[in-house]
């Protein structure tokens, strides 16, 4: 049987290095090259991005002056024309095998609807990761909890069909423009249709890990929000166990982490600093979810 075309499609801003770094890893894939495209949205970057793509004569570029990760995706499904459908970041290095290995983990489970890989950090020295980067490490882009426990893949890396697509909708680009939890609402979309959603294991990218404490301000903030969006769309659903379900997975992995720091004999020496950190983005985000709710009410 022919491979199925897949439609690779990465939204990016501002960040034309690490582009080129992922578009090379693409074309270095194991998948038959005739049999995948690589779609770059450019979502409304200051600088340039069409000269570095340049020698990459198979990518497709596209503009999507829109705001948020959710229009850039879906104008690069509206140009897509394959049957599956692959999505990664401007940041991400994708494994060689990561096309042939995420499009087989897809089509051999019967009624799948999104298939999420491996996501492995990469820090900036791998031999003295900073504090943050033990952080940003150790508390998101959890693939497999996200599967298993929130019914939603990161975009960081995903893959489904556009048959999925045509059924449960597009990402919504309106009520998370900004902020973050577009996936979270798609995977939740595609939990409800009653399809699978598995983790792919072995389709693997590679992330960078944030090495900045304004790198994860800025994320924690917009999940924050992204979060608030979602829970007010969310809030007349009938899955309430399902949000409460998210919840408890919070709070039990926020204690999971917290046991980790303490006792893990690798952290020697950046225990305390994670421990403060920790500390310090917890109670950030308490303050902003009290926030969100005060607001809540007060429109109510």
């Amino acid at each position: 049987m022919q491979a199925p075309f897949v439609s690779v499609i990465i939204p990016v801003l501002n960040d034309s290095k690490r582009l080129v770094l992922c578009v090379e890893a693409l074309e270095r894939q194991t998948y038959p090259r005739e049999q995948y495209e690589i779609i770059v949205v450019d979502n409304g970057s200051s600088e340039d991005v069409e000269p570095c793509l340049r020698p990459f004569d198979r990518v497709v570029l596209a503009h999507e002056p829109a705001p948020g990760p959710a229009a850039a995706r879906n104008k690069g499904i509206a140009l897509a024309r394959g049957e599956v459908l692959a999505f990664t970041d401007s940041d991400c290095i994708p494994d060689e095998d990561w096309i042939e290995k995420g499009a087989r983990s897809l089509l051999t489970h019967p009624y799948c609807g999104m298939a999420a890989g491996g996501i492995d950090f990469m820090f900036s020295n791998p031999a003295r990761p900073t504090v943050c980067e033990l952080y940003d490490s150790m508390m998101y882009l959890q693939q497999r909890r996200y599967v298993e426990k929130r019914r939603f893949g990161a975009t960081a890396n995903l893959f489904t069909l556009k048959s999925v697509i045509d059924d449960v909708g597009l990402f919504d680009d309106v009520t998370y423009n900004l902020s973050a939890c577009e996936d979270t609402d798609w995977g939740w979309r595609v939990f409800d249709k009653g399809y699978k959603q598995i983790y792919a294991q072995e389709a693997r990218v590679r992330h960078p890990a944030r090495h900045e404490f304004r790198e994860l301000y800025k994320k924690l903030i917009r999940t924050i929000e992204g979060r608030a969006s979602f829970e007010n769309k969310w809030s007349v659903s009938k899955r309430t166990s399902e949000r409460l379900g998210a919840w408890r997975d919070n709070v039990n992995w926020s204690l999971n982490r917290a046991a980790i720091i303490v006792k893990e004999p690798g952290l020697k020496g950046k225990r305390v600093g994670l421990l403060f950190l920790a500390l310090f983005l917890l109670i950030v985000r308490l303050m902003m979810v009290m926030r969100f709710s005060m607001l809540k009410y007060k429109k109510a």
